[in-house]
């Protein structure tokens, strides 16, 4: 796709962006570090669980 059209549709959101970079920061940026941190929770709290698998040996 064309850099503008994407602008476009980032401006369709919100119209005082001025470029794709901006956009992917205001947007993108925010969204990839929240699933980031979630998917640090969910393997804090199963890693202990399934260590012994990871590692190879059974209990």
């Amino acid at each position: 796709m064309p850099k503008a059209t994407i602008l476009q549709a980032y401006q369709a959101i919100i119209p005082s962006m001025k470029s794709v970079e901006q956009s992917i920061l205001v947007f993108n940026v925010p969204f990839t570090f929240v699933k980031g941190m979630i998917d640090v929770v969910i393997t804090f709290l199963i890693y202990k669980h399934i260590s012994p698998l990871l590692k190879g040996s059974q209990k």
